[in-house]
């Protein structure tokens, strides 16, 4: 049973028949073939087969689901755009004291210790600036690192089985734990603790897989809605969109209330919202992946099995080219990503030092510009360049674009010159 399955997981649904009853009886339990169909097929909604293949399961409206799962995406990642810049600029004033001897409380230095900017780079203060950039982001890293060990385990062991124990509980498992995490680091910026406690909340937060997961299971959830091709594509590109929109949000927002309430009120702005996104995904958020009955689940759920199958689409699925082109999707996906996921955090360090110096306000602005600018010109330039040219080279102009705004915003010297290099990144 596990072969066939396996075998019909990794085929084409337009050229897989003779295991799909052996497995759809596996998976979501026996059912009567007289009343439920097994046809699968590409030209509607993934749930239209689930559903049918359950007696009694329980409709529900599309647009309220739909509606649901924007909600939750836009306050996660409210949160998520707002914990970066507030974490950042946290740990710089937090460790500010033990380079500079300041005795200054963490709000005092939020607002007074950056009043004065030296330009000089031959100044010892500029040159302690630079260590202590330096010591920050050695610890971000290390903060981040501890996260991403669990984050990778439960994201494969997770992910792989969502089409089984269904993408609710994915979702409702990553807003838990990271509302765990934002407790804890709010707790520690109220009563300045030991920075070593944002490893218990990380490491928490990384055995739900965090991020993974929920992106992982929100497009999941939006491809069960909704048909395949120019639908289903839009369907996904909306969500991106409210992402980005949100993530503007976050960004703007956080800087105005680290500058105007401190570290701590700040900090409950995203605290707020991913409570606000695990309330809606435990209470008006539907499942799109239905069961018989319970039993059925527990005799199917078999990790190593769905993890094999995982793997096995890379390594001994399809042609050899296929493999390949699926295997340097996923590495240029990882690469561009960890580049996305470390840049926000050091940014915003290099800003709060020469030659800037920036406030909260300002750092708030600038992430929130550089935000709509990539939006607006993302969207536009991948509409005009797949007229004329094929998708693997409009991605090589997007990275490359990408890499281009990096460089520039390393070697720039004043504010222009950092949003003139958001200007020329297309993603």
């Amino acid at each position: 049973m596990a072969d066939d399955e396996a075998d019909y997981l990794l085929k084409s649904p337009r050229t897989t028949n003779a295991s799909r009853v052996r497995l759809v009886n596996a998976v979501y339990g026996a059912v009567d073939q007289d009343s439920a169909s097994l046809s699968v097929n590409e030209e509607g909604p993934l749930l239209k087969y689930r559903a049918d293949l359950v007696p009694g399961t329980k409709s529900f409206p599309t647009a309220r689901a739909r509606l649901c799962l924007v909600a939750v995406f836009f306050c996660y990642q409210v949160c998520g755009s707002s914990n970066g810049p507030l974490t950042s600029q946290y740990f710089y004033d937090r460790f500010y004291p033990d380079f500079f001897n300041d005795t200054g409380n963490v709000s005092s230095l939020t607002k007074s210790s950056r009043s004065k900017c030296d330009r000089n780079s031959s100044n010892p203060l500029v040159q302690q600036e630079a260590l202590l950039q330096k010591h920050v982001s050695k610890f971000m890293m290390i903060l981040s690192y501890s996260g991403v060990g669990p984050m990778v385990v439960a994201t494969i062991l997770l992910g792989s089985m969502s089409d089984v124990i269904g993408r609710r509980p994915l979702i409702i498992l990553s807003c838990l734990s990271s509302f765990f995490k934002q407790i804890i680091y709010d707790v520690i910026m109220k009563f300045d603790l030991d920075l070593t406690y944002c490893f218990v909340g990380n490491v928490v937060d990384g055995m739900s897989g965090s991020f993974c997961t929920l992106m992982l299971a929100g497009f999941a959830f939006t491809a069960d809605l909704t048909p395949p091709e120019k639908t289903r594509t839009n369907a996904i590109a909306i969500v991106e969109f409210f992402l980005q929109i949100s993530y503007l949000a976050g960004q703007l927002t956080v800087g105005f209330l680290i500058q105007n309430l401190g570290y701590f009120y700040a900090s409950l702005w995203p605290s707020a919202f991913v409570f606000m996104a695990l309330c809606i995904s435990v209470f008006f958020l539907p499942e799109t992946v239905t069961h018989r009955g319970k039993g059925s689940i527990r005799r199917c759920v078999n990790p190593l099995k769905y993890v094999k199958n995982i793997f096995a689409f890379y390594v001994s699925a399809g042609t050899l080219k296929e493999r390949a082109l699926f295997c340097i999707a996923v590495m240029v996906l990882f690469l561009n990503w960890t580049a996305g996921m470390a840049h926000t955090s050091l940014l915003t360090i290099y800003q709060l030092g020469p030659p800037f110096c920036w406030l909260p306000e300002q750092i708030g602005m600038y992430g929130a510009v550089g935000t709509a600018i990539k939006a607006v010109t993302g969207l536009f330039a991948v509409h005009v360049l797949q007229k004329f040219l094929s998708d693997p080279i409009v991605i090589a102009i997007g990275l490359l674009s990408y890499s281009s705004s990096l460089v520039f915003e390393g070697l720039a010297q004043n504010d222009v010159m950092l949003y003139v290099g958001k200007c020329v990144s297309l993603t």
